[in-house]
């Protein structure tokens, strides 16, 4: 028997043993299931811990794609602005080359105008001239003054 822990083998000596090794025997039994709880609880944990580890990584691919995303949207952006700004350039250029062109047209206008006017003033002071030849020196004179008007200049001077 024990008592407190002592076992008092004098007064029965093989009752005692087998009492202690009954004891021993259920207490490591216990322990047994207590190491299988813990080593349960522990295969638990590593679980979970794998599982943290394995969505951590996810999190991070995704951080990481999410970063190199947005890096790349810096980029696209600052492309934009910079194409924004070569397209408002362009566009400046060609509205400027459009109004020199619409003003050099109007000056071929007004030069084809004034050739036309030349050319027409020109055979009016050759038939004019023709024509003093037979004798409508008058009618000469009054058109050269007419044309001298037309090219605000005096008719001596064509």
């Amino acid at each position: 028997m024990r008592h407190n822990g002592v076992c008092f083998s004098m007064i029965l000596p093989d009752s005692c043993r087998e009492t202690e090794i009954s004891n021993s025997t259920k207490e490591c039994e216990t322990l047994e299931v207590e190491v299988k709880k813990k080593n349960q609880t522990c295969q638990t944990l590593e679980n979970d811990l794998q599982d943290f580890l394995q969505e951590n990584k996810h999190v991070n691919l995704q951080w990481f794609n999410s970063s190199h995303k947005a890096s790349e949207h810096e980029k696209v952006k600052l492309e934009y602005a910079q194409l924004k700004e070569t397209l408002g350039a362009v566009t400046k250029e060609r509205d400027l080359a459009l109004l020199e062109r619409n003003q050099l047209q109007s000056k071929l206008e007004n030069l084809e105008q004034v050739l036309k006017l030349w050319n027409l003033f020109h055979s009016t002071l050759s038939y004019l001239c023709y024509t003093a030849s037979t004798g409508f020196c008058s009618a000469v004179l009054s058109n050269a003054l007419n044309m001298s008007v037309a090219f605000q200049c005096p008719f001596w001077e064509f």
